[in-house]
């Protein structure tokens, strides 16, 4: 279940386990999907591959996993358009400005990031043995 700061209401916090295929929302028109805000820390693992696992520092953190880049997306008229993808584009942040401001903003403007201020995140890598 993906969650934007201004959606959390509705979300529960949990443990939840899906593939990165699985975090892509179906949408008609494919954009960004699959963020969860205010997580601790998140995991991707696969066959026979090294785990990453991200961990916040002092607060929380924002996290999404999926198969495509927002400028591959954003090319695409209809999801049924994307091509076939073996990557995993994973983002992590401090904090996601919400899915209707993301929805107002064109690809060119999102393409510019400004640090607001600096946060903490301790990656690991786990052996897949």
């Amino acid at each position: 279940m993906e969650n934007y700061v201004d959606r959390m209401r509705g979300s529960d916090v949990g443990l939840y386990t899906s593939s990165v295929r699985e975090q892509l929302t179906p949408y008609a028109k494919p954009m960004e999907a699959g963020n969860h805000q205010d997580v601790r820390w998140g995991a991707l693992t696969g066959d026979k591959m090294p785990g990453l696992m991200a961990q916040s520092g002092a607060s929380l953190l924002q996290i999404s996993a999926l198969p495509y880049t927002d400028e591959e997306m954003d090319i695409r008229d209809y999801s049924v358009d994307l091509p076939q993808s073996n990557k995993t584009v994973l983002v992590l942040s401090a904090k996601n400005a919400g899915r209707r401001l993301q929805q107002l903003r064109s690809a060119a403007a999102r393409s510019v990031h400004r640090l607001v201020r600096s946060h903490g995140i301790l990656l690991r890598v786990a052996d897949s043995s």
